[in-house]
Formats: structure tokens, C-alpha cells, sequence
């Protein structure tokens, strides 16, 4: 398999010293609204079935095509990081994200949300690029803290685009949280116009090279195969909780879109946990960080398996899942960083595309498991994915520990 150079070695002065505290948060905030981008419609799927006077399931598939939108950009989009001028890429996929925002929030019916969910899945993947952008230009000793701090944007992300999409679209309508974060994405493109360092490839690659180099890593690369699995794994989990639970709320409590942003306030867990995966694997420690999160995702699904008693303890379950899904994500992604450093954009690719297939799975299971069966069902399905990646985990943890 030929060496490919995904870092920059056109940017000695500023790979000499970690990056400035203010850019690195600036990448994390551009990131966090990406994945709050495709995350918002989780707490809005009963008002937006309410709005267009639909039944519930002919909306309960935009969690579903929103991921498999991402994951097709992360396959075709992401990879462009390793062929052209990335901060160019960043903001034009900002400026087309703000153009998906607007067209979601002018959908006149449900056929035109299943048009446009993928659609704003595939330009919303600027996150993915400023995750490996950021590993790129940061120095050896803090590559793995970096890319970590800017995931720990796009979980927070997750949490902004859920608890706006309740909040704000309970107050006003579920239209509204689109256009919110349409502006702000159009801000957050100005704003990181001005402050990225220009970074490219130095070595000269065509892109469909890129895209045949990424589908022999998969192949050539057990262990990048190996990460990709149980992140696939832990995403499907974790998206099997967040694409139902506002049914779950609707039915069994009478909670709309306000109560269920409330509860996914809870989701900060997994932003907090994401940077101390960072710390734990720039000093050797993924397989336990990577075992911890699993295990705790797996206990959050045995807490949230009674959410249909309590809010509360809903609202536990989902905290604790989060808190293991964030940390199990964080060490996959620093992981790799660390082992593949000089192939980032593409590693990072791979892998996202495997994750976010497996959300797309848990987003279409899950709420179907909720409407026809009941949260049980769901509980049931989310604990034997997680408890399969724990088992995997088991199995490869020699393969795991050789990495260092």
C-alpha cells in the first residue's frame, strides 16, 4: 500500500506549538453546527407530523435519510480534504449547509422532507473536515487532544441541535430552528474565512485516487475496520435512543417538542467526556477508555429500558448512554489519529462513514420498534448493540493494545 501525506508540512511555524485556545474553539463551534444540523430534528418529528397533518411514521424516516445523507458526504465530500485547499472546503460546504437549512425550513410537505433530508445530510459534513483540519496543523505531542476538543464541538453540536430544536420549536415552530442555524452557519463560514491557516496536501493526489486509496485502507487496514465496527455499533445505540425518544414522550407523557429538548440537555455528558478520551489515548489508554464507554452505554440502556415509568429516569438512561457513547467516539477518533497520522482525511472518512451507517440503521429501527411495539423494544434493541461492541472490544483488545 503506497504512503500518503495527509499533513502539513508547508506549516512548521504552526505545527512548532499547540493551537491557539480561541482557534481551536472557533473549528469546534463551526463543527457543532454541523452535526446540529442534522441532529435538530430528533425533538421535532411529532410537531413537524402535526404541522404538515400527517401521521407520525410518514416523518419518522427523516432521522434516517438525514444520516444517510451524511454518511454519503463523509464518503465523497470528506475525502476532498486530502485533494484541495481545505479551508475552501470548509466554507464552501458552510455556505451549501446554509442553502440545505433554508430549502428544509421551506418544505411544504412531507415528500419534500424526504427530498431534502439527504440532501442536508451531505452538505452538512464541513464537521468531518475540521475534525481531521484540526489534527493536520496541531504538533505530534497534541495531535490526539486537538482533534478530541474539536470532536468534543461536534457532540456538543448534537446537544445545540436537539435542545434549540425543542426549545425553539415549541416557542415558535420547528421551521424556525432551521433558519436559526442557517444564519449562524452562514456566520460561522465568515468567521472561519478569517481565522484558518491556509493547509493542503502537499503531495498532489486526484480525487477518485483518494476514493479507490479509501476502499483499500478498509481492506488493508484490520484495524481500521476493527474501529469502524464498534463505532458503527455505538452510533446505532446511541441514535436508537435519540430518533424515538420523542415518540416515547409524545405517547406515554404528553411531552411535546419543549420536554424532549429538556431532557436532551442531558447530552452534554458525551461533549464532556469526548476530550478526556483525547487525554487517556495520547497516553496509551484506549482500549480501557473505549471499554468504559461501551459498558457505560450499555448500563444507560439498562437505566432508560424504565423511561417509559419516568422522565426521570428517561432522562438518567440517556445521560449515562451519552457519557459512554461520547467517550467509546472520542477514543475511536484519537485512535486513529494517532496510529494513522499522516493519513488523516481519509482515515477519518472511513471511519465516519462506517459510524454514521450505523446511526442511519438505528434511526430507521428504532423508531419503528417505538411505534408498532413500544419502548421496551427499543431498550432491548439498544442494550444488544452495545453489549456487542463490549464483546468485540473483548475480542480485538490484543490488536487494540499493540497500537500503543
Amino acid at each position: 500500500m503506497p504512503v500518503i501525506t495527509g499533513l502539513d508540512t508547508d506549516m512548521s511555524k504552526m505545527t512548532t506549538r499547540e493551537l491557539p485556545a480561541a482557534m481551536l474553539g472557533l473549528m469546534a463551534a463551526g463543527a457543532a453546527l454541523g452535526s446540529a444540523s442534522i441532529q435538530a430534528n430528533q425533538p421535532l418529528l411529532p410537531a413537524m407530523a402535526s404541522s404538515l397533518s400527517v401521521d407520525p411514521r410518514d416523518v419518522a424516516f427523516v432521522p434516517s435519510f438525514t444520516q444517510w445523507g451524511y454518511a454519503i458526504g463523509l464518503a465523497l465530500v470528506v475525502p476532498l480534504f486530502d485533494v484541495v485547499d481545505r479551508r475552501k472546503l470548509v466554507i464552501v460546504m458552510q455556505l451549501l449547509a446554509a442553502g440545505g437549512l433554508v430549502a428544509f425550513a421551506l418544505s411544504p410537505s412531507a415528500t419534500w422532507l424526504a427530498v431534502l433530508a439527504p440532501i442536508l445530510g451531505v452538505v452538512a459534513c464541513a464537521s468531518q473536515i475540521l475534525t481531521p483540519y484540526a489534527g493536520a496543523i496541531s504538533p505530534p505531542e497534541s495531535r490526539a487532544r486537538a482533534v478530541a476538543t474539536v470532536l468534543g464541538g461536534v457532540l456538543a453540536g448534537v446537544l445545540i441541535g436537539r435542545v434549540l430544536g425543542g426549545f425553539l420549536g415549541s416557542i415558535i415552530s420547528w421551521r424556525a430552528v432551521y433558519l436559526v442555524l442557517a444564519v449562524a452557519t452562514v456566520v460561522s463560514a465568515f468567521v472561519l474565512s478569517k481565522i484558518l491557516p491556509e493547509s493542503r496536501n502537499p503531495v498532489s493526489e486526484r480525487y477518485l485516487m483518494v476514493l479507490r486509496s479509501m476502499a483499500r485502507d478498509l481492506v488493508d487496514l484490520p484495524p481500521l475496520r476493527r474501529h469502524g465496527i464498534i463505532g458503527m455499533l455505538l452510533f446505532g445505540s446511541f441514535m436508537s435512543f435519540w430518533s424515538s425518544y420523542a415518540f416515547l414522550l409524545k405517547d406515554t407523557f404528553d411531552i411535546g417538542p419543549s420536554g424532549a429538548g429538556a431532557v436532551a440537555l442531558v447530552g452534554l455528558g458525551g461533549a464532556v467526556a469526548a476530550p478526556r478520551a483525547g487525554r487517556l489515548v495520547d497516553r496509551g489508554g484506549f482500549v480501557l477508555a473505549s471499554a468504559v464507554g461501551s459498558a457505560a452505554a450499555l448500563f444507560g440502556w439498562a437505566i432508560a429500558s424504565f423511561g417509559n415509568r419516568s422522565v426521570v429516569i428517561l432522562a438518567i438512561g440517556a445521560l449515562v448512554l451519552d457519557l459512554g457513547i461520547g467517550l467509546a467516539h472520542g477514543a475511536n477518533m484519537s485512535a486513529l489519529q494517532r496510529r494513522y497520522p499522516t493519513m488523516g482525511g481519509r482515515i477519518n472518512a472511513v471511519y465516519m462513514v462506517m459510524y454514521f451507517v450505523g446511526g442511519a440503521l438505528g434511526s430507521a429501527i428504532a423508531p419503528a420498534l417505538q411505534l408498532d411495539y413500544g419502548w421496551n423494544s427499543v431498550a432491548m434493541f439498544g442494550a444488544a448493540v452495545s453489549l456487542l461492541s463490549l464483546v468485540l472490544l473483548a475480542i480485538w483488545r490484543r490488536s487494540f493494545s499493540a497500537a500503543g
